[in-house]
């Protein structure tokens, strides 16, 4: 006998090795006491949680930490009148008090000493909210309530303490319970409301509620809606249950609590379809039995085959891969073409970064992976290249060529389709592949301090040719370059597809000579040389290097999005410096003046450098970014460029050991220009010009010019150090 206060729900879990039981109530504070091992509570430790009509109450795990979420009924705050009298005047007014609210909470169980501390960390509004569910998956938290009027769906990026932002709203009406469970690795939501129990269906995005078909009354996997009222839903996954006759469960069975009594749903949706999340491609190709339909999908691993049945029905044939060949475990495929004669079907994956050959065996009516090819590996003397994140492919009308267009690497590559014992011997043979930014190079050019390099001479040895081409171990494209002089000596920097490339121009063939890759960032793309003094006025060389975020990014972790690196004449080569943080100098993620989140991470489309007054300055267009919200999945159009102050006070340990005077870059103004594409700095008019887009137009370009003032407050450094309105 546990005491309580009008009980609804009681969570059991683990800290520390310790067993605790934390009970709901709706008349008085929600309950914790620890637990015995047989299961006993010990009442004379109990911990009182300060939450008011608590409906539902989940444990949930996050950076090695325990917390609970407790949904509470919070009806909508209802005004009062009351009178109040001025003792001054004696005079008695009519004044309306706002009626109390009582929010779902997530609660932080602190672990110290052998004792535990509930804390509050954060308020999830709501009203008239009757259960909870939460889970973890994939790195990041969810919670699930049951509301009076919408059912809401929260959600957290994992790693540390929890911080949930509202990430979809369900379509229910009077919700009374919600219930989570998972089929096949699928997450699903069921919710009890009064004139029906609605199923919804986790995408990978969001859940979603599948309309209920007529050939599909049952298929509850799909998502759908059961005809019958319910105030409670339990998830039941017993098929062989002693409580109920043989027979009369299933996967994906539902018991739900009626007004009348105890009703279960059974689950008929076996066997289930796979193979189909997020179908990208379709093709269909002759065999003896009739017509083998081909589907790949973004999120399903492997090709799904199927045939139409004589009734007209679709029949699942098959699943199948190129993980004999060399195929990753999570690729996926997302483009299929067919080849001229019918015998092969084709395909792409964009997370492999490969196209492979699949033959089609007309008897059977089955598919066999044939060759599958990576970007990055050799053919002969040849590297393949260009097919980073494929995405389509197209054949030659002549069956001869495949042509794979490589959405990552901003390229189309070229295969002959050959059979007949050619060079490769297995249908894909790579020949060569085009990228956007790529020059034919026959003579080079720059300028530095303002004095004009002498121009390379021609040489038929060394160009014209694609630099970052095919001769290369780092063939991917030229992004953007910078060139410097020191001492008499030139260099060359370049950014590709997957590192920083720097040469020293050799006399002596006159040719540039590879001295360093730098491989620090994943995906550089703007480069910005630049000289600043230390506190003693010793003149160092550095090097700003932008990135670019993959697509598969989401804002809870992504890499630095630009990198300072400093050049170590004796080693002839540059060593990490500092990540340069977008937060403001206090370490704010928010935007100052509205609070706006700003970004965890940006695509880094251009960068400049100068010195205007007294101060170094790096400024950077930033096109793309993550983090602005969490139910955002992907790279979306950046909100927000940078300006960045060098700091000289402080001291930095570089990656080489050596300890350099400064801090380096701090966030100096946060620019609100979406999708920013360039930026240039201009010193000698102190005036920053910034090439953006007007409004979310994804074509409409303007240009921002503003001109440096001294004299004003700048909000986002927090004093008087000027900016550029």
């Amino acid at each position: 006998s546990v005491a309580a206060a009008g009980a609804r729900e009681w969570a059991r879990f683990r800290i520390n090795g310790f067993d605790y039981m934390a009970l709901a109530n709706f008349h008085g504070p929600t309950y914790l006491y620890p637990a015995t091992v047989s299961g006993a509570v010990l009442e004379n430790q109990r911990v009182e949680i300060p939450v008011s009509k608590a409906t539902g109450i989940k444990a949930v795990y996050a950076g090695g930490e325990t917390y609970l979420v407790i949904s509470a009924y919070s009806e909508p705050p209802v005004d009062s009148d009351v009178n109040m009298t001025n003792t001054t005047t004696n005079q008695t007014y009519r004044v309306t008090l706002p009626g109390p609210e009582y929010p779902s909470v997530v609660v932080w169980l602190q672990y110290q000493a052998g004792q535990v501390t509930p804390v509050v960390v954060q308020n999830l509004t709501t009203t008239m909210t009757s259960g909870v569910q939460a889970w973890e998956t994939q790195g990041s938290l969810f919670v699930a309530l049951a509301c009076d009027s919408f059912s809401l769906v929260f959600s957290a990026p994992g790693g540390g303490r929890p911080s949930f932002e509202l990430m979809q709203t369900l379509d229910t009406a009077g919700a009374t319970a919600v219930e989570h469970y998972m089929i096949d690795d699928i997450h699903y939501l069921a919710v009890s409301q009064p004139s029906s129990t609605i199923l919804f269906r986790w995408d990978g995005f969001r859940f979603r509620l599948k309309p209920s078909a007529t050939n599909l009354p049952q298929d509850f996997a799909g998502g759908n809606m059961i005809a019958r009222g319910s105030v409670s839903v339990v998830h039941f996954d017993g098929v062989n249950s002693s409580l109920l006759p043989p027979g009369k469960t299933g996967p994906g069975s539902v018991l739900l609590g009626t007004e009348t009594g105890l009703v279960m749903v059974k689950g008929t949706f076996q066997p289930a379809i796979t193979g189909l999340d997020g179908p990208t491609a379709v093709v269909a190709v002759g065999v003896d039995a009739g017509e083998l339909v081909v589907v790949a999908s973004k999120f399903s691993a492997g090709l799904t085959t199927f045939m139409m049945g004589a009734d007209g029905a679709f029949v699942q044939r098959q699943t199948v891969d190129c993980s004999a060949q060399g195929e990753p475990a999570s690729g996926t495929w997302n483009g299929l073409a067919v080849s001229a004669d019918g015998g092969y079907v084709l395909a792409v994956s964009h997370n492999s970064n490969a196209v492979a050959s699949f033959v089609v065996r007309a008897n059977t009516a089955q598919l066999e992976c044939r060759y599958f090819v990576q970007d990055g590996s050799s053919q002969g003397s040849l590297t393949v290249d260009g097919i980073q994140g494929a995405q389509a492919l197209t054949v030659s009308e002549d069956g001869q060529r495949v042509y794979v267009a490589g959405w990552r690497d901003a390229a189309v590559a070229a295969f002959t389709w050959d059979l007949g014992g050619g060079p490769c011997g297995q249908g894909l043979c790579y020949v060569d592949r085009i990228k956007s930014g790529e020059r034919v190079i026959s003579s080079l050019k720059t300028f530095v301090n303002e004095s004009e390099f002498d121009q390379l001479p021609y040489n038929t040895g060394d160009f014209p040719t694609r630099f970052g081409g095919n001769q290369q171990p780092w063939s991917f494209s030229v992004v953007d370059s910078e060139a410097w002089e020191l001492e008499g000596t030139r260099f060359l920097a370049v950014s590709t597809g997957s590192l920083v490339v720097v040469s020293v121009w050799d006399a002596s063939n006159s040719s540039y000579r590879l001295i360093q890759e730098i491989a620090d960032d994943p995906a550089p793309t703007a480069l910005k040389t630049f000289i600043v003094p230390d506190r003693e006025n010793v003149q160092w060389l550095y090097l700003a290097v932008g990135t670019t975020l993959d697509a598969a990014q989401s804002g809870t972790n992504p890499p630095p999005s630009l990198r300072v690196f400093r050049w170590n004449p004796t080693m002839m080569r540059f060593v990490l410096h500092h990540d340069v943080s977008l937060r403001l100098r206090d370490g704010s993620a928010f935007e100052a003046g509205t609070g706006n989140r700003l970004p965890s991470g940006v695509t880094v489309a251009k960068l400049d450098f100068a010195m205007v007054g007294d101060g170094y300055y790096l400024a950077a267009a930033c096109s793309q970014a993550v983090g602005y919200n969490a139910s955002v999945t992907g790279p979306e159009q950046a909100r927000h460029s940078y300006l960045f102050r060098w700091n000289p006070f402080g001291t930095t340990r570089l990656a080489d050991g050596d300890l350099g005077l400064g801090a380096g870059f701090a966030t100096f103004q946060v620019l609100k220009e979406r999708g920013a594409v360039d930026v240039r700095l201009i010193p000698a008019i102190r005036t920053l010009v910034v090439l953006g887009l007007a409004g979310t137009s994804a074509s409409a370009r303007q240009t921002s010019v503003a001109r440096f003032d001294r004299e004003l407050f700048n909000v986002d450094t927090g004093s008087v150090a000027g900016r550029f309105p």
